[in-house]
């Protein structure tokens, strides 16, 4: 009976050790990165055509549900360049750091145009929105009434080096 209840008292041990391990774990992880905060503070997300009108700025914060969840920023801007345009300006104007990749996260359906940018801890999707889209942003928002093109700007972590 002796050898049962020091068995037991190792199982308690073991089982408590293995509590603080997870709550020092949880503790240190934290809310995971980058933070929609972090994101802000990208000097590419300040990048936008001159002229063009933020519409909204917004996100996903991070969060620990469903395994750990990076923030994912979205802008929306409205401008008169053409769509053609607002991508050119992304070629031109992110660094050399930047390389262009469509196949990094962009979907033909999911915009009317769509262009892509990864960097080592970045990537940046620049996505033209159709003309029935914008003309419904437009009925509530005068600063997109009479606007050329309607245009999301996301910023997430680079899916192929998270870590």
């Amino acid at each position: 009976m002796t050898g049962g209840r020091r068995g037991q008292g190792a199982g308690r041990w073991v089982q408590a050790l293995a509590a603080a391990c997870l709550v020092l774990s949880t503790a240190a992880c934290g809310q995971p990165h980058p933070t929609l905060e972090e994101l802000r503070k990208v000097p590419e997300v300040s990048l936008h055509p001159p002229g063009a009108t933020a519409i909204r700025h917004g996100g996903v914060d991070s969060d620990n549900k469903m395994g750990g969840n990076a923030a994912i920023l979205t802008d929306v801007y409205a401008t008169d360049d053409t769509p053609a345009a607002v991508l050119d300006y992304y070629r031109n104007h992110l660094g050399s750091g930047w390389t262009e990749n469509d196949d990094a996260g962009t979907r033909a359906t999911q915009w009317a145009d769509s262009a892509a940018w990864e960097s080592d801890s970045y990537l940046l999707k620049v996505g033209i929105d159709d003309k029935a889209y914008r003309s419904r942003v437009a009925a509530g928002d005068p600063d997109v009434a009479g606007r050329r093109t309607l245009f999301e700007v996301q910023l997430q972590a680079n899916p192929e080096n998270a870590s």
